[in-house]
Formats: structure tokens, sequence, C-alpha cells
């Protein structure tokens, strides 16, 4: 965000209320609404069940708990014996911490949408320089209004408006923004060059080369949109192997409730499954 804000600052060129609009529309644009909406929904527990099993355990735990606060009468007093205030505060406790894991999952996915959405806006918001007639006369325009064999020019600063082709010219390229690569790459003529990317040095005479919606930018958000990546080998067998524990843990929790009963202890049920949750 300090590189964005200060790329802003300097292209003074593309600052107009409509350009670098993109950049600030970033992680301060998330729809909180829609992200505690998100984590309510994933409360659901066929979807604990099925994505986060150590969850599951805790939800379950807070039904328990929560039954046991309510049926509190008909429980004899070696099995409950606390008020029915203290099983509503476990209770309360425990969907707190599966509510704090559902809400950090649905706020990491707003987040990565508003960078989705951050990325889009880096190419659809920006001026640019349209060469027009046989004099080759600068109109400024919108970037969406190019279309393929529109030539533009790009100074030192400015931005990109389209995937195109150099015609004309010698320059660095700052195309960190898109690649992650830190160092400027340099352009002559022939090469291609990325629509939301930034001239850092010098100038380029770009033919426009794709269509509104067929950039390289738009194919890789739509490469992040539809990306569905399957549990490596090592994510399968942790994932076995904090089911094999959890079934481990509630027999050692339901034998220790059953021995504390036949040897006369007192074993509240709310304390041995805050002993399974921990």
């Amino acid at each position: 965000m300090g590189i964005i804000m200060r790329m802003r600052e300097k292209f003074k060129f593309n600052s107009n209320k409509n350009n670098g609009s993109s950049f600030t529309k970033d992680l301060s644009n998330i729809n909180r609404k829609q992200v505690i909406l998100g984590s309510l929904t994933k409360l659901n527990p066929y979807y604990l069940a099925k994505n986060n099993a150590v969850m599951f355990t805790v939800e379950v735990g807070f039904v328990l708990v929560f039954a046991i606060g309510v049926a509190l009468p008909t429980i004899p007093k070696e099995f409950a014996s606390q008020t029915p205030i203290f099983y509503y505060q476990v209770a309360v406790i425990l969907i707190v911490t599966v509510w704090f894991a559902t809400f950090s999952e649905a706020l990491s996915e707003a987040q990565a949408k508003a960078r989705v959405d951050s990325l889009r806006s880096l190419e659809r918001e920006v001026s640019a320089r349209k060469l027009v007639g046989e004099g080759k006369k600068e109109l400024i325009v919108a970037s969406t209004s190019l279309k393929p064999g529109d030539e533009v020019l790009c100074y030192a600063g400015e931005t990109i408006p389209r995937d195109g082709l150099v015609c004309e010219g010698k320059a660095f390229v700052d195309e960190s923004m898109m690649t992650g690569e830190s160092n400027p790459v340099f352009k002559d003529k022939d090469d291609h060059v990325i629509g939301g990317t930034r001239i850092a040095s010098d100038k380029l005479r770009i033919e426009i080369t794709a269509e509104v919606g067929r950039s390289f930018l738009d194919e890789m958000v739509s490469l992040i949109e539809s990306a569905t990546r399957p549990k490596t080998k090592n994510e399968i067998a942790l994932t076995i192997l904090l089911a094999g524990l959890s079934l481990i843990f509630i027999m050692v929790v339901g034998s220790l409730l059953f021995f504390a009963f036949f040897l006369g202890y007192i074993a509240d049920l709310a304390m041995l499954i805050a002993l399974l949750v921990a």
C-alpha cells in the first residue's frame, strides 16, 4: 500500500477523479456485514465437520454444555454440580472460540476478493494518451475505450492502459504490481507490455493488442477466482491425525467420567468437555 500511495502522488497525469481509485479500493472496502454473515454461515455443523474437525468438536462441546445448562434440574449432581449460569458461560466461551475461527476464515476470503477487485481496477480505471490522425495527435481517453490496433503514448511515471506491443521507444517498465518482479523490466520495440504496469523511465509508443476483458490481468484474475487447490498429502495426513487424536481424547475423557463415578468422585461434565476442547 505504501508503494501504491507513492505512485499516486507521483503520477500527476493519472491522478484524475477516476484514476487511482482502484489503488484505494483495497482492504478498507471490505464489506464488514458480509464478513460477519459469512462467519455465522460457516458455523454450520456440516461445514465444520467437512472442513475443520477441531472446531466441529468444539461446537459439539458447546451444544452439550448448553444442553446441560438447560436440563440441569434433571441431571444427577454427580455429573453437573454447578449453577446454570456457569454452564451458559462455558457454552458462550466455546461458541465464541468457534466463531473467531470462522470469522478469520471469512475475513481472509473477503480480503482476497478485495485484492482481486483492486487488481481488476488497475486496468479499468486509467487515462490514456491515444494517438489519432496522420499527425499522431494526442487525445486523452479512458482505457476502456481503447481497441486492438489503437496506439497510445506513455511517458515515465504513467500507467500502461492495456496489454500491447511496443512500436517505438525504449524504457524500463515496473511490473511489480502484476508479477512481483522488484526490478524494472527493460522493454524495446516488439516487446509485449502488460496493462496496469508503470513506465519507470523514458517513453513508449504502444499498439493495443488486447480487448476489454481479455487482457493478461483478466486472465490472471480469472485463474485466481476459479482455482481450487486439492489438499496435499501432508494436509491429508494431518487431517487424519487430528481426527484420530480427537477420537482418542474423547475416549480418554469418557473414561475419566466413568472412573470418577465408580470411585465416588464428582466429575462435572462441563469441566470434562472443556478439558477435551483444550
